[in-house]
């Protein structure tokens, strides 16, 4: 009997099968015992994302249909993915996927085992570096007072402005495949026997490696980072980190969707564009600086770039409304977008001051996190440090006192309105970037001249 006709006999059992009859098959066999190597923190809420064991067919759902795609892969019939792999092994030291892990869908489907998962597998690590966690927990400013800065205090020699690696030990060194437990991207690099160091991943969220030796995989292993700041370690480009992880009207900013940082290189197109997924490169540094018509991180990332630029001015309103209508855009379409400068500190932290401030960030975070360029540039000038109680961001600040609303963020957002958005497509925005329930704001533009 050929691999065909078994399989197709095996689907058929399995869609007629009663749910009594799956519990006795499933109870012939013994539930997989896992081991844990690895100190890990509380995992009873876990955001297991694209990685959700039994989820073969990654609809989101675990159902029959993923044990008969299993199924059908054990006899030929079908191919599946990496990530498909990672979600079929339940034992993360056996690797073996045969028809025991058919049955483990079973024994779940029939309610004799409660879950798939095991948490105690799951690697728990903090990604911001001590220092950058340090500033982001002990610093508050006050909204009303711009004489002072803090950032000086934690900012040292060795100090970056990238994450912390989650150090893994690999058994034989082949190719270390990185995946993203948010959105699915990967990269993949060399790697080497003993430790190895993986960045990137998107906070709280369950992310994977896998390590592949003469083409079978060798190793398998489950990591949450923690941390809100989510810098990145890139090749070339400095000063990356997404926009994601602060707290904001109803909830937090959604990782993702929007990067900020200095110009982009050719050379990190593999973590940008294939691991964060990047399809809209934002060059604010204007036409007379960026001379180039295409992206350097390839043609499949839209490429944007304008007149002029604007350096912690609102005086350009017909700039920035071009520049606010492709990040729109990009967030609508979910297309993520990178908007940066040179160094992305001054242009770039015009437009997320701007960004912060509709979507309701309160206005220390949003100092903070102009700030936070000080952990790539230094403090040892003024030239090099960003500092919130300098003059040209006090007056980026000021700029919107003149709009009405009791707030900054009802101030930036009537100044928005001015421009000729409307508050639907400013609520679109909210709603797309907010992870949890964003006020719908209604109000109208008035301007006090």
């Amino acid at each position: 009997m050929n691999k065909k006709i078994i399989s197709l006999i095996l689907c058929v059992l399995i869609f007629i099968g009663s749910i009594s009859t799956l519990r006795v098959f499933a109870e012939d066999y013994e539930q997989l015992n896992t081991v844990n190597d690895f100190d890990t923190a509380n995992n009873s809420e876990v955001n297991y994302g694209v990685f959700k064991k039994g989820d073969i067919n990654l609809d989101g759902n675990i159902d029959i249909a993923d044990a008969t795609l299993l199924q059908k892969c054990l006899v030929s019939i079908e191919q599946i993915s990496m990530i498909q792999k990672c979600n079929a092994i339940f034992d993360n030291n056996s690797l073996k996927i045969d028809i025991i892990n058919v049955t483990e869908i079973q024994k779940y489907l029939a309610g004799v085992i409660e879950t798939l998962e095991n948490p105690d597998e799951i690697i728990v690590y903090n990604q911001m570096r001590p220092e950058v966690q340090s500033y982001i927990d002990n610093v508050t400013y006050d909204e009303t007072d711009y004489t002072t800065s803090n950032i000086g205090d934690f900012v040292s020699g060795t100090s970056k402005n990238i994450p912390d690696g989650c150090k893994i030990k690999i058994n034989k060194a082949g190719k270390l495949y990185v995946y993203d437990g948010a959105t699915g991207g990967s990269m993949v690099k060399d790697s080497v026997e003993g430790d190895n160091y993986i960045y990137n991943f998107t906070p709280d969220v369950v992310s994977c490696y896998v390590n592949v030796v003469d083409g079978d995989i060798d190793q398998i292993g489950e990591i949450k980072p923690t941390g809100n700041v989510r810098m990145i370690n890139s090749v070339r480009t400095w000063n990356v980190r997404d926009l994601g992880g602060w707290e904001c009207d109803g909830g937090t900013v959604k990782y993702g969707k929007l990067f900020r940082g200095g110009e982009v290189s050719p050379e990190d197109a593999p973590i940008l564009v294939d691991y964060l997924g990047i399809k809209n490169d934002i060059n604010l540094r204007g036409k007379r600086e960026a001379t180039w018509t295409t992206s350097p991180l390839g043609e499949n990332v839209a490429f944007h770039v304008y007149d002029s630029y604007a350096w912690y001015s609102i005086n350009n309103s017909e700039l920035l409304k071009s520049i606010l209508i492709d990040i729109f855009d990009s967030v609508a379409n979910n297309e993520p977008a990178y908007f940066h400068c040179s160094a992305g500190a001054d242009r770039t932290g015009t437009v997320a001051f701007i960004l912060e401030a509709i979507l309701g960030v309160n206005q220390s975070d949003m100092d903070k996190d102009y700030e936070l360029t000080c952990f790539y540039s230094g403090v040892y000038s003024d030239a090099h440090a960003r500092r919130r109680n300098e003059s040209e961001w006090i007056g980026l600040v000021n700029s919107f006192s003149n709009y009405d609303g009791n707030t900054l963020r009802d101030k930036v957002v009537n100044w928005v309105l001015s421009l000729g958005f409307s508050i639907d497509t400013i609520n679109q925005f909210r709603q797309a970037m907010i992870n949890g329930t964003p006020e719908i704001l209604t109000y109208d533009v008035t301007i006090e001249n």
